[in-house]
C-alpha cells in the first residue's frame, strides 16, 4: 500500500473494526478491485485512494483541471469499475490471494462510494455528486480524518453518507465549505440536514465552532466509557481467530456483526451496563446477570453473565439457558447475544465466552420449559 491508502486504511481499521476493513481486495485477473472495502452486511463501503500533486504550471485553470482528473476523476472511474465486478460477485479474495469474504446478497446490498484526493490546494475543488453511475462522496485527507475519527461506528458513517446524499439529491448543494462544515450542520440538526431548505451557505470555520461547543465537549467525554465496547468486539476476534470461542464462523460473524452495527450512542448505554455487571475498581457487583434491549435495534437483547471460568463448559450452558429465558422474555424480539465473563480484577486477566441465538419466532410450545428453568434455577425472575 503507498502511504496514502495505509494512512486511510488505518483510519477505516480504528472506525470499522479489522474484521471489516479489507485493503486491497481482488478483482478479475487478480488485480486491485479498490484500495479498501468495507463489507458489513448489508452495507458495502468502496474507497479509493489517490494522491496527487500538482506542480505549479502558473496557470491555475490547468492545475486545477489536471488535479480533479487524476486525483477525483480517476478515483471515480475506479469505484465504479469495483462496483460493477462486485455486482456480479457472491464473494471477494482478499489481498493474501487465499482468504474469500462472501458479501451481503445482492437484493440487500447497499453500495457506498468514498473518495480521498490527497494533494489538496485550497484553490482546488472536491467536486462530489452523481458521476454518471451513483453519488460519490469526495474528501480530502484532512476531512476523511475528521469525519472518521467523529463517526467512529459503521452505524453512525453509513447514516452520514445516506443523509447526506438524500439531502444533496434534492438540489441543496452548499455555496461554500468543507466537508467539516457539512457535518457540523449535521450534528447541530440531530443528525440531519435542514429539510425543506430553499438555499445552504456553509460558513468554512462552522466545525471549528462546533467542536469548541460545551455540548459538544460534554458528549465527547460521555463517549469515552463507549469505546470499551469496541475493545470487546476486537477481543472476541482476537480469541475466535486463535481457537478459544467454541462456536462456528456463521454464527462468531453475525454475532460480532450485530454488535458492530450498534452505533455510539447504544455502545455507551451497553458499555455502562457490562460494567455495572462486573464491577469496577473499588465498586464491585453483585449483579449475576442482566437482560438488555439495544437501544439501536429493538430486535436485539443482550445477556451480560458474570461467572467464575473454573467450570468453563458450566458457564457456557448457563449463558445459553439465560438467553433463552431471554428470548422468552422478550416476544417482540428475534435475536438474543449472550457475554459471559468474570468479575472484575485488574490484578488478573479475562475469559469471554458468547452466545448467538436467532429465533424469529417463539413457539408457544416452549413456555412451560422456560417457566421450569426461570422456577428452577431463578433465571431473570425479577
Amino acid at each position: 500500500m503507498t502511504p496514502s491508502e495505509e494512512f486511510v486504511a488505518k483510519l477505516c481499521k480504528n472506525t470499522f473494526l479489522s474484521l471489516w476493513s479489507l485493503p486491497n481486495p481482488l478483482g478479475k485477473k487478480g488485480k486491485e478491485l479498490c484500495d479498501l472495502l468495507v463489507v458489513c452486511d448489508p452495507d458495502v463501503i468502496i474507497f479509493s485512494v489517490k494522491d496527487i500533486n500538482i506542480i505549479d504550471s502558473g496557470n491555475i485553470d490547468v492545475d486545477v483541471e489536471r488535479w480533479i482528473k487524476r486525483a477525483i476523476d480517476a478515483s471515480v472511474s475506479q469505484i465504479y469499475g469495483a462496483e460493477r465486478i462486485i455486482g456480479i460477485s457472491e464473494r471477494i479474495t482478499l489481498a493474501d490471494r487465499e482468504t474469500t469474504i462472501d458479501l451481503p446478497p445482492s437484493k440487500n446490498r447497499n453500495i457506498y462510494r468514498v473518495a480521498v484526493a490527497f494533494g489538496r490546494k485550497d484553490e482546488y475543488p472536491l467536486i462530489y455528486g452523481n458521476m454518471g453511475k451513483g453519488f460519490v462522496h469526495v474528501m480530502d485527507d484532512r476531512s476523511i480524518q475528521v469525519i472518521l475519527k467523529e463517526l467512529d461506528t459503521i452505524t453512525d458513517f453509513i447514516h452520514y453518507l445516506k443523509t447526506k446524499e438524500e439531502f444533496i439529491a434534492q438540489g441543496q448543494l452548499p455555496l461554500a465549505g468543507d466537508e467539516e462544515d457539512y457535518l457540523a450542520v449535521y450534528m447541530q440538526y440531530g443528525k440531519s440536514f435542514p429539510v425543506p431548505c430553499d438555499l445552504l451557505v456553509l460558513d468554512n470555520d462552522l466545525w471549528l465552532t462546533y467542536k469548541n461547543d460545551k455540548e459538544y465537549i460534554y458528549e465527547k467525554a460521555q463517549n469515552e466509557s463507549s469505546y470499551l465496547w469496541d475493545s470487546l468486539i476486537e477481543q472476541y476476534c482476537d480469541d475466535f481467530e486463535k481457537g478459544k470461542l467454541n462456536i462456528t464462523r456463521n454464527d462468531f460473524e453475525v454475532a460480532i456483526r450485530q454488535m458492530a452495527r450498534e452505533n455510539r450512542y447504544a455502545r455507551r448505554i451497553l458499555s455502562g451496563s457490562f460494567m455495572e455487571v462486573i464491577g469496577t475498581k473499588g465498586n464491585p457487583s453483585n449483579i449475576r446477570a442482566r437482560m438488555i434491549r439495544s437501544s439501536y435495534d429493538q430486535s436485539i437483547v443482550y445477556v451480560i453473565l458474570k461467572a467464575p471460568m473454573d467450570d468453563r463448559e458450566y458457564r457456557r450452558r448457563e449463558l445459553t439457558l439465560r438467553c433463552a429465558v431471554a428470548r422468552y422474555k422478550n416476544k417482540d424480539a428475534h435475536t438474543v447475544i449472550g457475554i459471559a465473563t468474570e468479575k472484575y480484577n485488574g490484578a488478573s486477566g479475562f475469559s469471554l465466552d458468547i452466545c448467538y441465538m436467532h429465533l424469529p419466532v417463539w413457539e408457544d410450545k416452549h413456555n412451560d420449559k422456560m417457566e421450569e428453568i426461570i422456577k428452577e434455577l431463578n433465571y431473570f425472575n425479577n
